[in-house]
């Protein structure tokens, strides 16, 4: 009985054995396959981790050749090599950070690894996101900004990317053997009790599972292994890439530092070594000049206050990025970031090539190409030192404007190479008349600035007197003397105005009084006239906006005929009908015109307007009408008046003789030769000519005899002497002898009294104009009354 019971009890201890042992083999085969595929996953991590680490390197070799290469093939070979190594990184990515990516390895992804991704604003998956834009940047961006996205990833890259790709590389290898070191235990346990029961089970047990954790570390060798040639590869990178990059740990010594580091900042054989402190580097600069001259006392104070700028403390650095010239004239471009736990990294960069090629342009932009002088891009900037420079010093500052005189005729008849040359020559001698301390500018045109300090007005009335008689000086130009004067408007710091945009308001303020006043000569700003200038500058404005309005019209005062008052002629005379002001006189407008631009197109259409009108009226007067035309001295010298008097003549060429072209004696004064050449062109074309307020120039006998003029109009000056004084009709009568000696027609202007007339008879003098007979009238009051006066003259002829 008790064998029968034993053995029931036998076998079931053998039956619980061999169960146990069934069930620790069951337990062992699991934890085996599970120790398999947890190895093979982990190897996987880590040689996709260890693929990371190399295409970063990669993509980080590209950008910088892509970027910085000077040859296009280069640029292109690494654009293609970069857009590959790119999408194989972030395809890499993917399968470890999304679990629903294809063949994702972030499934049971370790606590320890996850933290490594996506711990916050210094994650490994932040991290990559931003590698992985500012590649594309670098693909798709700009040049600037490309550039500026390869100094990011030079930063980021080599040693934030890789520390973190590092530190998940060294997590899984960590649990790998966690992982292993446990199944062993458990191996170990289930071989030692499945030994006590069956060895040959037990043995068949364990070894498959030896066998697997060796195959583990096998793997895990493997990508060690490749982790370290990675490593090796960003090293070479690390070596080969232009610029200059520095490691610093967190007691700011060298760690490591590439190739180029040493050759761009030209440091001496062997002194970059481990160790070496930052403080010697910036005292290794002060030594060198590279700072500028410092005296021996004054270099621990400048590598202290170097230092004081870099950092906080020795654990805070300060992100830096600044241009330093060296002692040698070339220039570096810094940048510094601080490293996570202390240090820093920092680049190197020799810009000098590109900040020569931006100081240029910058002077080309500052500088008038034609005269060398300021241009007026640089007139704020520097008048507002040179106002500074006169605070700090008490003086006076003037700033002036200088206005050529009589430059577009020498622009339009001798071409804009003579123009050119006479600016230069103006240039030159502005700058020699101020002297070094002062600044010359130009602001367009024939326009030029100056800046000149003084203590006592007489020096800047002794400066402008010796300015214009400079500028008066005839200038040389292929065998011609070119003449010119100035025109100069005032104002002064800190007597006018502080404010450098109203001191340039209230010198072009003075220059336009001064040319109201007449060229040549200068003006000082005064309060009392700006509202005067205020207005001219309104009127100015408006009638610009007259020429688009259509708001000219033409009246026209007749010429009788001194014999039989019969009109023979008329002068045509320019009105303005303002819409809100109504019909304005010349006088309120016509100065204005004359001065500006404005009197070449407004010229242009008077004188079309009175060719249209003296076309009708020459065929029914039977030919014996002519028409006056005013001619300003601007227009007179202007090229494209000319054409324009010629584009007439071709129209009508029998039409010419009957309009008078009307000009002052002003035109010959500096100008005789060019004047006479034009009107020799116009008298070719047989227009006639008129010398309109004759008597009132400085040299009218001395030039009359030389050109082809057909009549001289007495200015009404002398006119409304007559029957007053013995001498004004003495003139008078000199001056009609002296017209018909030379076969001219004499006209008297500003007839208005019967008295004047009638001496005027006497003196032979051959047409009359002015109010006796009758004011300038619209063109249809002028037509009727040449009507009529043509009647009246047949009537009195048939009488006859």
């Amino acid at each position: 009985m008790q064998v029968k019971l034993e053995l029931p009890g036998l076998w079931l201890r053998y039956l619980i054995a061999f169960g146990a042992i069934i069930i620790l083999a069951f337990v062992h085969l699991l934890t085996a396959t599970n120790s398999f595929t947890s190895s093979k996953v982990a190897a996987e991590r880590l040689n996709v981790s260890g693929q990371q680490r190399m295409l970063s390197q990669r993509i980080t070799l590209f950008a910088n050749e892509m970027v910085f290469s000077n040859l296009d093939k280069e640029k292109i070979i690494s654009r293609i090599q970069l857009g590959e190594a790119l999408e194989h990184f972030a395809d890499s990515h993917k399968r470890l950070t999304d679990e629903t990516a294809p063949g994702s390895l972030a499934r049971d992804m370790s606590r320890a690894v996850r933290n490594i991704y996506f711990s916050g604003s210094g994650g490994l998956d932040e991290l990559s996101q931003r590698f992985i834009r500012e590649v594309n940047i670098i693909l798709n961006g700009s040049e600037a900004e490309a550039q500026n996205s390869v100094h990011n990833i030079n930063a980021v890259a080599p040693f934030q990317l890789l520390d973190r790709l590092d530190a998940v590389a060294q997590a899984h290898e960590r649990r790998a053997k966690d992982h292993a070191a446990f199944i062993a235990n458990v191996a170990n346990s289930v071989f030692a009790l499945t030994l006590l029961v069956l060895a040959a089970i037990g043995i068949l047990v364990i070894l498959p599972t030896r066998q697997a954790i060796q195959q583990t570390l096998t793997t895990l060798k493997a990508s060690l292994a490749e982790s370290e040639s990675n490593r090796a590869m960003l090293e070479a990178t690390f070596e080969q890439i232009d610029q200059g990059l520095v490691v610093y740990d967190a007691d700011l010594r060298l760690v490591s530092w590439s190739r180029s580091f040493e050759k761009i900042l030209e440091l001496p054989p062997g002194w970059a070594r481990k160790g070496r402190s930052i403080e010697e580097y910036f005292m290794l600069n002060a030594e060198r000049g590279d700072y500028g001259e410092i005296a021996d006392g004054d270099l621990e104070e400048l590598v202290k206050r170097r230092m004081d700028r870099l950092q906080v403390d020795r654990k805070s650095i300060k992100p830096h990025r600044y241009v330093r010239k060296t002692a040698k004239e070339r220039y570096i471009e810094i940048i510094g970031n601080p490293m996570p736990g202390g240090g820093m990294v920092t680049t190197f960069t020799d810009i000098t090539q590109q900040e020569e090629a931006k100081q240029k342009i910058e002077r080309l932009a500052w500088t008038d190409t034609l005269t060398g002088l300021l241009n007026r891009n640089a007139l704020n900037a520097q008048l507002s030192r040179s106002i500074a420079d006169a605070e700090r010093t008490s003086m006076k500052l003037a700033f002036i404007i200088v206005d050529l005189d009589r430059f577009k005729p020498i622009n339009d008849t001798y071409g804009h190479a003579a123009g050119d040359f006479v600016l230069q020559i103006v240039a030159e001698r502005l700058r020699e008349t101020i002297g070094s301390e002062n600044k010359a500018f130009r602001l367009g045109g024939d326009e030029f600035a100056l800046t000149v300090f003084f203590n006592d007005a007489d020096q800047i009335h002794y400066l402008i007197d010796g300015l214009a008689e400079r500028i008066r000086q005839p200038i040389e130009y292929e065998g011609r003397e070119l003449n010119v004067s100035a025109t100069v408007g005032i104002a002064v710091y800190p007597d006018h105005e502080a404010n450098p945009v109203e001191l340039i308001r209230k010198a072009d303020t003075a220059l336009y009084e001064a040319k109201e006043k007449g060229r040549g000569g200068f003006r000082i700003y005064d309060q009392a006239v700006d509202r005067k200038v205020r207005r001219l500058r309104w009127i100015e404005d408006e009638l610009d906006r007259a020429i688009k309005r259509e708001e000219f019209r033409l009246h026209f005062q007749p010429k009788v005929c001194a014999r039989d008052t019969s009109i023979v002629g008329g002068e045509a005379l320019i009105r303005w009908q303002h819409p809100v002001k109504g019909l304005m006189p010349p006088g309120e407008f016509i100065a204005v015109v004359e001065r500006t631009d404005l009197v070449f197109p407004i010229g242009n259409w008077v004188m079309r307007e009175a060719w249209d009108k003296a076309s009708k009226w020459v065929e029914t007067s039977n030919g014996e009408f002519s028409l006056g035309v005013n001619v300003s001295p601007r227009q007179f010298f202007d090229v494209g008046f000319r054409e324009l008097l010629k584009e007439l003549a071709d129209r009508q060429p029998e039409l010419t003789r009957y309009i008078e072209l009307e000009i002052t004696e002003e035109v010959m004064i500096g100008n005789m030769d060019e004047a006479i050449d034009i009107l020799k062109f116009v008298d070719s074309m047989n227009y006639r000519i008129s010398i309109d307020d004759f008597g009132t120039g400085y040299s009218s006998i001395s030039y009359l005899h030389k050109l082809p003029v057909s009549t001289v109009k007495i200015d009404r000056s002398f006119i409304s002497a007559l029957g007053e004084t013995a001498r004004a009709e003495h003139v008078v009568r000199s001056i009609v002898d002296l017209g018909h000696n030379l076969g001219m027609k004499v006209v008297a202007e500003g007839v208005e009294t019967e008295q004047q007339a009638s001496l005027l008879k006497e003196a032979r003098c051959d047409e009359f104009q002015g109010f006796l007979y009758s004011k300038p009238i619209p063109s249809d009051d002028f037509e009727v009354l040449l009507s009529k006066s043509q009647q009246a003259r047949m009537n009195w002829a048939l009488a006859s």
